[in-house]
C-alpha cells in the first residue's frame, strides 16, 4: 500500500510559497482517500475568524470537502497561540498500528496512518491521516505551568450537512452523565444547555460521507471538552466544561506543567459502516499500562437493582445461583450493600461462595464528594486516594472481582483525575471497573483494559418512567454513542420494554448483540420467581435460555450490514467461529441481509424473532451459505437475533 505524505511549500523548513502567499501543508491517508490541508493565512471576515495570519485546517475525501477551512489554535492565560504563529519547520512519518484488546468490537486492531508535525514558536501541531479518519493534537512548548482557557479549534461543515447530535445538559439533574437523546438537527439549530456532547455524528450532503467528532487519549492534565451550542456560519467550536458541572466544584480551566499535550481531536470519516466499525478512538490512545491483565474477565452479569433493588445477602445468593446456572461470569451488588447487617462477615462469605461456583462479585460505589447529587452509599470511599486504596485493598482481600463507580457528574479536570486515579489504583489490585453517571469513552479502554464498560447512555433504567428510550433512540445509539466504546445499556428487560416503550420482546432480546459492552448487565428479574422476569420468558421459550446463556460480550469482528440513524440497524458480530446477527427498527419493514461475510461451506442458522405478538418469540432454523440472503419481517419497534455456526 502506498504511503501518501504531502507537504506543500514547507516540509523540513518553513518557506513561503511566494511573496504574500500563505504557507501550506498537507498529509494524506495511506490509501490517499483522505487529505488534510493546513494553511497559515488571513481569513478574517469569514465566520468569526480572527484578523491576521492564523492556522486553518480542512479535510477532503476523494476530492470532496468534509471539513471546510476551519480555525486551529490554543488559548492560554498567558497568551493565545492562535495568530502570529511563526513556523519553525515540519516533519513527517508513517505509522503502522497493530495491537490486541481483550474487549470491544474487534480483538485484533490494525490502522495505518501518516503523520505531519508542524512546529511553531511555542506550539506544535501533530496531524494524522488514518484509513478511517483524521486526528490532531496540540503540544504547548515551554517551561513552568500554564492554564488552558480555551481553543480556537472548529469544524466548518459543508452547506446542507445534517447533525445527529445530543445536548450535553438539556434537562437532567446529573450533568455530565451523557443521558440525553440524539436528534437530527440543522447546523444553525442551537443546543439546549451548554453544548453538543461527544460523539457528534454528521451526515454530509454528498449522501455517502459521514463524519464523527470526538476526542481521545484524555489524560489527567486536561478536562473533557464538547462542541459549542451554536454554529457560526456552519462552524462548530470546541468548548471547555461549564462552571455549574459537579455542583460548581472544580475549576473549569485545566492547569498543567509545560510542555503540555492536549487530547486528540478525532474525526472518523467514511461510509456509515466505516464510522460504526471504526476503532480510531482506541487506535490513537496510549497502549495498555497493565503488566498483568490475567484478572480481566469480560462477561455477562446478573443484576438485581433495576428489578428488585439490592435487597439482602439472601436475594443476592439467588442471583448468584441464577448466574451460575446460566454460566454467566459475574453478579453485581448495587447501592446500599454496605448497610447489610454484619457486612464484614457476610460479604466475604458470599464472595467466596460465588467464586467457588465460577461467579465473580462486583460491588457498587458512589464516586463521593461534594461534586455529586446522590447520597446513595457507600459514598465516601472512591474520592480521596488514601481512602480509596485502603478500600480497594479491603475488597480485593475479600476476593471481589470489580467495582462499579457512579455519579461523577462533571468533565472538569478534577473529575478526569479521579477517573484515572480509580483506574490506576484498581489495576494495581486486580480489580475491574465500570463507570456510571459518567463521561463517554475517550480511549481509556486501550490504556486501561480492565475498564469493562461505561454508562453514558439513557438505558433500561429509564423504563422506570422518566424519559423512556424508544426504538429510535436504541437505533441511534448504534451509530453514535456505542461507536466510541463499550456501553452499559443494561439490556433485555422483557415486560418492561413492552409496557414502557412499546418494544417487542424480540427487540429487547436483540440488544445484547446490537450493543457492545464488555460487561453486559442483564436487567430483568433473575430470582426464583417463575412467574416473572427471565425465568418466565425462558419457561415459555426454551431457546431464550440458550441464547442468553451463550451470547458473548467481546467480539473478534463487527460489521454494520444495514441501517440509518433513527430508522433501523443490522449488525453482524463474530466471536470465534460463530457469527451473531441482530437487528432493530422503528417502523415495520423487511430486512434483507446478504450473508456474503460468511466463510465457504454450510452454516447452521438459528433465528429468533417476533412470534405474532409483541410479547411472543419464535425460533426458526435453517442451513445457509455465503451466497444466501436472510430476510426478516419486522413489525414496528421490533427486532431479531440470529446465530450462525459452521457445520
Amino acid at each position: 500500500m502506498r504511503k501518501w505524505i504531502v507537504a506543500w511549500c514547507a516540509l523540513a523548513t518553513s518557506v513561503a510559497c511566494g511573496e504574500g502567499e500563505p504557507e501550506r501543508w498537507a498529509v494524506a491517508s495511506p490509501d490517499g482517500a483522505l487529505v488534510v490541508h493546513l494553511a497559515l493565512e488571513d481569513r478574517g471576515g469569514e465566520a468569526d475568524y480572527p484578523d491576521g495570519d492564523a492556522l486553518y485546517w480542512s479535510v477532503q475525501r476523494d476530492g470532496r470537502p468534509v471539513v471546510e477551512p476551519s480555525p486551529l489554535g490554543v488559548r492560554l492565560a498567558d497568551g493565545d497561540r492562535v495568530t502570529g504563529l511563526h513556523p519553525l519547520g515540519a516533519s513527517t512519518r508513517s505509522i503502522e498500528a497493530r495491537y490486541e484488546l481483550p474487549l470491544g468490537k474487534r480483538r485484533v486492531r490494525a490502522n495505518d496512518a501518516n503523520e505531519l508535525e508542524l512546529r511553531f514558536e511555542g506550539l506544535t501541531l501533530i496531524v494524522r491521516a488514518y484509513l478511517d479518519g483524521v486526528a490532531f493534537r496540540y503540544r504547548v512548548e515551554g517551561e513552568g505551568e500554564a492554564t488552558w482557557t480555551g481553543e480556537a479549534t472548529g469544524y466548518r461543515w459543508p452547506a446542507g450537512t445534517l447533525g445527529h447530535l445530543a445536548p450535553y445538559d438539556e434537562r437532567f439533574l446529573y450533568l455530565g452523565s451523557y443521558e440525553n437523546d440524539y436528534r437530527e438537527v440543522e447546523l444553525d439549530e442551537a443546543a439546549p444547555g451548554t453544548g453538543w456532547q461527544y460523539p457528534a455524528l454528521f451526515e454530509l450532503p454528498d449522501e455517502r460521507t459521514w463524519a464523527m467528532v470526538t476526542e481521545a487519549d484524555l489524560d489527567a492534565d486536561h478536562c473533557g471538552t464538547r462542541l459549542a451550542p451554536r454554529a457560526v456560519d456552519r462552524v462548530l467550536r470546541v468548548r471547555l466544561p461549564h462552571a455549574r458541572e459537579g455542583k460548581g466544584i472544580g475549576e473549569v480551566e485545566p492547569r498543567a506543567a509545560l510542555p503540555w499535550t492536549s487530547p486528540w481531536r478525532v474525526l472518523i470519516v467514511g461510509e456509515l459502516a466505516t464510522v460504526v466499525e471504526s476503532t480510531l478512538v482506541d487506535d490513537v490512545s496510549r497502549p495498555s499500562t497493565l503488566e498483568d491483565a490475567s484478572f480481566v474477565r469480560p462477561g455477562r452479569v446478573a443484576w438485581s437493582w433495576y428489578s428488585q433493588g439490592t435487597g439482602d445477602a439472601a436475594l443476592q445468593r439467588e442471583y448468584v445461583d441464577f448466574a451460575a446456572g446460566m454460566g454467566w461470569e459475574h453478579v453485581l451488588i448495587d447501592a446500599g450493600w454496605d448497610r447489610w447487617e454484619d457486612v464484614e462477615t457476610v460479604m466475604p462469605a458470599l464472595v467466596a461462595d460465588a467464586e467457588a461456583r465460577g461467579v465473580g462479585v462486583l460491588l457498587w460505589y458512589n464516586s463521593g464528594g461534594e461534586h455529586g447529587s446522590s447520597d446513595a452509599t457507600p459514598m465516601d470511599r472512591m474520592l480521596d486516594p488514601t481512602v480509596r486504596r485502603a478500600e480497594m485493598d479491603r475488597i480485593a482481600g475479600w476476593g471481589v472481582a470489580g467495582i462499579k463507580v457512579d455519579f461523577f457528574e462533571s468533565d472538569k479536570q478534577d473529575r478526569i483525575q479521579q477517573y484515572l486515579g480509580i483506574l490506576e489504583d484498581a489495576g494495581e489490585r486486580g480489580l475491574m471497573v465500570n463507570f456510571h453517571g459518567s463521561t463517554v469513552p475517550r480511549g481509556w479502554q486501550r490504556t486501561y483494559p480492565h475498564l469493562m464498560t461505561y454508562e453514558a447512555v439513557r438505558g433500561v433504567e429509564f423504563y422506570m418512567g422518566f424519559s423512556v428510550p424508544d426504538a429510535a433512540d436504541d437505533v441511534s445509539y448504534v451509530f453514535t454513542r456505542n461507536v466510541v466504546g463499550s456501553m452499559d445499556y443494561t439490556p433485555t428487560a422483557f415486560a418492561d420494554a413492552l409496557d414502557a416503550a412499546g418494544l417487542t420482546y424480540a427487540h429487547s432480546l436483540a440488544l445484547p448483540v446490537v450493543f457492545e459492552s464488555a460487561w453486559t448487565h442483564f436487567a430483568d428479574r433473575a430470582d426464583a420467581d417463575e412467574a416473572s422476569g427471565y425465568r418466565a420468558v425462558m419457561a415459555a421459550h426454551p431457546f431464550v435460555r440458550e441464547l442468553l446463556r451463550d451470547v458473548p460480550t467481546t467480539w473478534d469482528d463487527t460489521r454494520l450490514l444495514a441501517g440509518h440513524p433513527g430508522i433501523h440497524a443490522v449488525l453482524a458480530r463474530r466471536h470465534g467461529e460463530a457469527w451473531w446477527l441482530a437487528g432493530i427498527g422503528v417502523e415495520a419493514r423487511t430486512v434483507s441481509v446478504p450473508l456474503s461475510f460468511l466463510g465457504e461451506g454450510e452454516w447452521d442458522l438459528q433465528l429468533v424473532g417476533s412470534g405474532g405478538a409483541p410479547d411472543a418469540l419464535a425460533e426458526t432454523t435453517d442451513v445457509v451459505g455465503p451466497t444466501d440472503a436472510l430476510e426478516v419481517e419486522l413489525s414496528a419497534r421490533d427486532g431479531f437475533v440470529a446465530r450462525l455456526r459452521p457445520r
